[in-house]
């Protein structure tokens, strides 16, 4: 005999896949009541599938302020301010990476891992860094460098500690959590999930092409890899064409670069706080730059929101311009193990040589970066 609770799981994930639809959101989290009204779990719908836990410690986790918050960072920092709206949230990667994870057969302390991996993370995503660093690549780990103080000034290196776990213990970079995280070109959970969402936001594919791709996605224990050839190669497509049209764009490394330097000058005006800028929200904190009156802010702003028609992108070796000279920190793209019919896990770039020259192509160019001038 099915009980109520069954029953309210099953109506609500009915009714969550109509609201995902509607909302434009593709991960939708309920709470699931008992028979007599109290709180007994979560439910989570994902486009990597569905699934129930009530583990107190992650439920805690969510519940927390710090969680809560990532439901206001965007994934894509400022574009949604100076290109497009995006409600991808470091909210919705955050719950699919723990979703993968879980779903993978990973133990507790990854499941914690990987739904905490971006909670530090500073208002605009990896524009946030660039306050804190000039550097790109010092600006793209400025999360991973800050996320011990965060835990720790935060509150949920405490939350952590009262269900037995140590913050050392449950970090997504840790020796052993690779199925958390994982540098480029390995898959983890973390890159999958974005990769895959971001696919999805971005118009790059549907839902039925997901749920296919991750039908052939597994973890051994030590490695995510494909069982289908096609499958790798879609997501390692998505990931280069999201680069070079999203994440790593010239202009969008400008844009973080000015952002920043808003940021730097907000703060020494007193407009701002750092705190406003680790703890803090990106509608907050756009919102107080927006309605202040310095010239130099309001210009930083102009630029970010106008950038597609003031920067004029040119090679890095191109002679006789001046400008910024801009480059990713961090290549993100992915080379997938596959599982040939031996039963050797082989890497995509051997299988296919035209992607083998795809993704070099594209590394290469990233790899030299640009130069960037502004118009006025």
């Amino acid at each position: 005999m099915i009980s109520l609770q069954r029953i309210f799981g099953i109506v609500v994930f009915l009714c969550s896949l109509l609201t995902a639809e509607f909302n434009g959101k593709y991960v939708v989290l309920h709470e699931i009541l008992s028979e007599t009204g109290d709180f007994s779990g979560y439910h989570l719908q994902t486009p990597y599938g569905e699934l129930f836990f009530d583990e107190p410690v992650l439920c805690a986790l969510i519940r927390s302020h710090s969680f809560e918050r990532l439901k206001y960072v965007r994934q894509y920092g400022p574009y949604h301010f100076c290109v497009k709206p995006s409600e991808y949230t470091r909210y919705d990667h955050s719950l699919g990476a723990f979703a993968l994870v879980r779903l993978h057969g990973g133990d507790l302390k990854k499941q914690i891992a990987a739904l905490k991996h971006d909670i530090s993370h500073t208002v605009f995503s990896h524009a946030g860094g660039y306050f804190f660093f000039s550097d790109s690549k010092k600006a793209e780990y400025a999360q991973d460098a800050m996320d011990a103080e965060y835990l720790s000034e935060s509150g949920v290196a405490q939350l952590l500690l009262e269900f037995g776990f140590s913050p050392e213990n449950v970090s997504h970079e840790g020796v052993g959590f690779g199925q958390v995280k994982k540098p480029a070109p390995d898959l983890c959970a973390d890159n999958i999930e974005y990769i895959l969402q971001g696919a999805l936001h971005d118009g790059c594919c549907g839902l039925e092409e997901v749920h296919d791709i991750v039908s052939h996605l597994h973890f051994n224990g030590t490695d995510w890899y494909f069982d289908d050839i096609t499958s790798a190669l879609s997501v390692a497509r998505f990931c280069l064409r999201m680069m070079i049209d999203n994440w790593s764009t010239p202009y969008n490394l400008m844009v973080c670069r000015i952002l920043g330097q808003a940021l730097c000058r907000a703060v020494d005006l007193g407009i701002i706080s750092q705190k406003d800028i680790v703890f803090g929200t990106d509608d907050l904190v756009w919102q107080r730059l927006q309605q202040c009156n310095d010239a130099q802010i309001n210009k930083f702003l102009f630029t970010v929101r106008h950038g597609l028609d003031l920067f004029v992108i040119h090679k890095y070796d191109e002679p006789n311009v001046t400008g910024v000279f801009v480059r990713q920190g961090k290549f993100r793209g992915v080379d997938p193990l596959v599982l040939e019919f031996d039963g050797k896990l082989e890497r995509l770039t051997k299988l296919n040589l035209e992607f083998e020259k795809e993704f070099e192509s594209v590394k290469t160019m990233f790899e030299k970066g640009w130069i960037v001038e502004v118009n006025s």
